[in-house]
């Protein structure tokens, strides 16, 4: 077992000679050697993903199926960019919707795209709302991306969808049984 500093937490090294070659190999603690078995890490080209990690390791998005969206959604989100639509960005008002929104925003408004923020509100919940849908079609939005939220807001969807609003969904959450009616899910 091992503690870490004024923590306390501990934790037990199942493995202790394993953990202290992986620490060993680059440079790091039997206590993160530990860490990274526990991951599932077991091989030094396992832990070198996982501790220097390159763009170029990264999977494609096409064809992977959390991303079989993506190609619909990159031309959806293209079309709407040349054809100056506006476009609505919504976040759930958790920090990875509101990073998510605040970070789609800024991209888009850089390469020129004409976009208007929004973030759930507490008092209504989690998710994409009626309301926020209803904000979206009164601000003469024809394209909306939801993040943090979007796969079980199917009443949400199905009045974008009744306005002609499509809506491409980034969500990180399980998709449920029912798949949501959307131009893309990622």
């Amino acid at each position: 077992m091992i503690r870490s500093g004024s923590s306390g937490f501990a934790v037990p090294l199942f493995e202790p000679e394993q953990a202290h070659a992986l620490g060993q190999m680059f440079g790091l603690t039997p206590l993160t050697g530990q860490l990274l078995l526990n991951r599932g890490i077991r091989t030094e080209e396992q832990a070198r993903l996982f501790l220097h990690p390159r763009l170029a390791d990264l999977r494609k998005p096409e064809g992977a199926l959390p991303m079989a969206g993506f190609g619909k959604a990159i031309d959806r989100l293209y079309n709407a960019i040349q054809k100056k639509e506006v476009i609505g960005v919504f976040g759930d008002y958790d920090v990875d919707g509101v990073t998510t929104c605040a970070l789609l925003t800024d991209f888009l408004r850089k390469i020129g795209a004409s976009v208007i923020p929004r973030i759930a509100r507490r008092n209504e919940g989690y998710g994409f709302s009626i309301s926020d849908a209803n904000a979206f079609l009164n601000a003469g939005c024809s394209l909306v991306i939801t993040g943090d939220c979007g796969t079980s807001d199917h009443d949400t969807l199905a009045v974008c969808k009744a306005a002609e609003v499509d809506v491409i969904i980034v969500d990180h959450h399980q998709v449920p049984d029912r798949i949501p009616d959307a131009c893309a899910l990622l």
